[in-house]
């Protein structure tokens, strides 16, 4: 999906995925179209980080990138997650007391709504859309190459262009990646069933339990994007500047889950000391975002999809370990302390990911730079506009 979106473009690609992914979902209604729903909600839902990655690429100026970024990929996705606990947990199962099927159905529809939306006001790039001037063309373009036109290029031909040190510096990104999306499963897929098996919460209280760190992450990755582009802008290394806040971001996560099993006891507390880990922990993810633009070049969101691709990976490896670790989950209650396991392995993913974070080096591209700017492929360069132009 990642190559798909680089070589054709945004706006059909996510404008089509978010109506494939909605249709997937509504057919979670039905046992019998359960296990071809989940397929086609993951088909759908595969390679739109990618696609966002191009997306803002193509339209946001490289100096506020990492800022928009981190609002956009981190936040909106974070508060996405925040919101479903809210409206499907709390609102519509626990005041409202909707079968979850409606639940369903409502938010599938939806999805369907936007897609339509987003496919009649979106576009690739500025320059393709009749909203945007020249002026403002050129503003968000700066002196970066135009990707905003399908490519004709292939696999073997950014294999070719990519060298050993290009390699080595991508598994350390992915290995990044790796960590950070294992001990990210505990918020996604295991609180809420932490809070009902551990504490035996209600719906109303574990849906709102359960968003709390979801929050933190919305505030972190806002945080994080705007420090990104600060400390590149006050150091003017943007190498370690990336890297530097990559690696307090996941340490101070660390720490503060450390200290918040002090606190172990009392699941309101706990869960909201959670909010300050994921609000740590999301800074480095907007990292990523900036670090993946700035090395994947006109084939940004193949990178993207790279180093989602092997996340996911790991994802799975991660909820293989948590299920094994957790044998009692399986009864319908167990004492807290049986669920420690889980997040002694995301203090260790945390502590991981922050070394990891030291030896990506953001500068060194996915494609050699020199082949890149060959003209072989006809990209056209925009030249250089300097600030009394912007103005």
């Amino acid at each position: 999906m990642g190559l798909l979106v680089d070589f054709t473009g945004v706006h059909f690609f996510l404008g089509g995925a978010i109506g494939v992914w909605s249709l997937g979902f509504l057919m979670h209604v039905n046992a019998d179209t359960l296990y071809a729903g989940r397929a086609v909600l993951g088909a759908g839902q595969a390679g739109v980080f990618a696609g966002i990655g191009r997306l803002t690429r193509s339209w946001f100026p490289a100096r506020i990138r990492s800022s928009v970024q981190g609002a956009m990929g981190v936040a909106c996705a974070r508060g996405g997650g925040l919101s479903s606990y809210l409206l499907v947990g709390t609102l519509m199962l626990g005041f409202l007391a909707l079968p979850w099927q409606t639940a369903i159905w409502l938010l599938a529809s939806s999805g369907m709504v936007y897609a339509v939306i987003f496919l009649t006001m979106f576009r690739n790039s500025p320059r393709q859309h009749r909203g945007c001037n020249e002026a403002e063309v050129r503003l968000i373009e700066g002196d970066e190459t135009v990707i905003d036109a399908p490519r004709r290029s292939s696999m073997r031909q950014m294999l070719r262009r990519t060298g050993p040190r290009s390699y080595i510096n991508l598994g350390f990104l992915c290995f990044s990646a790796c960590f950070s999306t294992i001990a990210d499963a505990i918020y996604s897929s295991w609180i809420p069933m932490f809070l009902d098996n551990a504490y035996g919460l209600t719906y109303k209280e574990m849906g709102f339990q359960s968003a709390l760190p979801l929050a933190g992450g919305v505030m972190g990755g806002i945080l994080g994007g705007i420090l990104n582009d600060r400390m590149i802008r006050w150091t003017g290394n943007r190498r370690w500047a990336r890297s530097l806040v990559g690696f307090f971001g996941k340490g101070m996560a660390a720490i503060l889950l450390a200290v918040a099993l002090l606190y172990y006891e009392n699941p309101y507390l706990f869960c909201s000391m959670l909010l300050g880990v994921k609000l740590f922990a999301d800074m480095s993810l907007a990292t990523r975002w900036g670090a993946a633009t700035d090395m994947g070049g006109r084939m940004v969101a193949t990178l993207f999809a790279v180093v989602n691709f092997v996340a996911i990976g790991a994802d799975i490896i991660g909820e293989k370990i948590y299920g094994w670790v957790l044998p009692v989950a399986k009864a319908d209650r167990a004492s807290p302390e049986a669920w420690l396991p889980v997040f002694y392995i995301g203090i260790g993913m945390y502590v991981l990911c922050a070394l990891m974070w030291l030896f990506v080096d953001c500068t060194i591209p996915l494609i050699s730079e020199e082949d890149d700017q060959d003209g072989e492929d006809g990209e056209l360069e925009i030249p250089s506009v300097n600030e009394e132009d912007d103005e």
